[in-house]
């Protein structure tokens, strides 16, 4: 990866999880990433962060946006919408595109909401999804932490319980805990529909700058 791809096009995410994940699926097609990716440590920072980085005196040539959608994929959207529309114009009828969302703006701005651009929850959903359908340590893992929960006093959160289950999953794979080396040696299944789309979302959003890929 070179200083140039490095300044010219960024990745804003939610956390260290999508990094990882990001990383993981994109060795699958290329041994480096064209993009330097950004940790913004939660949604209202990267929120605070999408109309610095269109204004930067360094501004990068493309900005891609992945965040989850959560309980509410619609008000999550128009979050989104508003940050950028805060320094650029793009009108207010954008809708989500299913195969990942592309601003022709400069500079050029791409969308993903986890997990599928239409579905409520988080990246999670889409890496559970991913897990084979013949995989015996997953409904090991929901009864685990079904079991856990009844012995809490404070019960896990609806909105928390598949990120749960997809962790206590992760914890037993061959690297426990670890997402890259999951999808690498193939306990993540890439070839998913959702995963390729968004994989194929990142090429383009990458792929046509002035900068070739690396």
């Amino acid at each position: 990866m070179t200083p140039n791809v490095d300044s010219n096009r960024i990745l804003l995410v939610e956390g260290k999880n999508d990094e990882h994940f990001i990383k993981g699926i994109y060795s699958k097609v290329s041994r480096s990433l064209p993009f330097k990716i950004k940790s913004k440590c939660g949604f209202s920072n990267l929120i605070k962060g999408i109309p610095l980085e269109i204004t930067s005196s360094t501004r990068p040539e493309v900005i891609g946006i992945v965040t989850d959608s959560n309980s509410n994929t619609n008000e999550r959207w128009n979050e989104i919408i508003t940050a950028i529309g805060k320094e650029r114009e793009i009108g207010t009828d954008i809708s989500i595109d299913r195969k990942g969302t592309i601003l022709d703006t400069e500079p050029r701005i791409g969308i993903w909401l986890m997990p599928d651009n239409g579905s409520e929850g988080a990246i999670e959903d889409l890496m559970e999804k991913m897990i084979p359908g013949n995989d015996r340590v997953l409904p090991v893992s929901r009864r685990y932490i079904k079991l856990i929960d009844s012995e809490k006093k404070k019960k896990i959160k609806s909105k928390n319980f598949k990120k749960a289950v997809f962790h206590a999953w992760l914890a037993t794979s061959d690297s426990p805990g670890l997402i890259e080396p999951a999808i690498r040696n193939g306990q993540l299944d890439t070839d998913h529909e959702i995963a390729v789309w968004f994989v194929e979302w990142l090429k383009r959003l990458f792929g046509n700058s002035s900068s070739s890929p690396g």
